[in-house]
C-alpha cells in the first residue's frame, strides 16, 4: 500500500487512481493465508465495505479512494482483478495490465512506473 499511495502522490496531476476491492482473495472461509488476513468471504454487501475500510483503510492506511465490487463480482467477472491487479486507462483505451509478480510480492511495478514516467514527460514536452 506504500507504494500506491507514493504513486498517488507524485503522478496525482496527471492521473487519478482508484482503488476497487473484490471478493477477498485470502478469505479465512476459502483460502486462509495463515494470520495475515483473518475475514471470511462476503456474504453481503455491507461485509465487503465493512472488510474493505478495515484492511484497506485502517490497517494498510490506503490513501487513494476505494470502491467495491458488487456482490455478483461484475468488475472482477469483466477485468479479471483476483487477486490484485493494476490497470492504466487513457480514455477508452487500456494501456497497462500491471499482473502480480512473485519476485516482489505485488505488482510488477517498473512497468507502472515508466509507463507513468513517459506519459508525464510526453504533457511535459507538449506543454512548452
Amino acid at each position: 500500500m506504500p507504494q500506491l499511495n507514493e504513486l498517488a502522490t507524485t503522478y496525482k496531476d496527471i492521473a487519478h487512481f482508484l482503488s476497487i476491492y473484490i471478493s477477498e482473495a485470502h478469505a479465512s472461509d476459502v483460502w486462509p493465508l495463515g494470520n495475515q488476513v483473518c475475514v471470511p468471504q462476503h456474504n453481503t454487501i455491507e461485509d465487503r465495505i465493512k472488510v474493505a475500510k478495515e484492511q484497506l483503510i485502517e490497517k494498510r492506511d490506503c490513501k487513494v479512494p476505494i470502491l467495491v465490487d458488487s456482490m455478483d463480482n461484475q468488475f472482477d467477472n469483466k477485468y479479471h482483478g483476483w487477486p490484485e491487479r493494476f490497470y492504466i486507462i487513457k480514455g477508452n483505451i487500456m494501456q497497462l495490465v500491471g499482473m502480480p509478480s512473485t519476485e516482489n510480492k505485488g505488482f510488477k511495478r517498473k512497468k507502472i512506473f515508466e509507463w507513468l514516467k513517459s506519459y508525464q514527460f510526453k504533457l511535459n514536452l507538449n506543454e512548452n
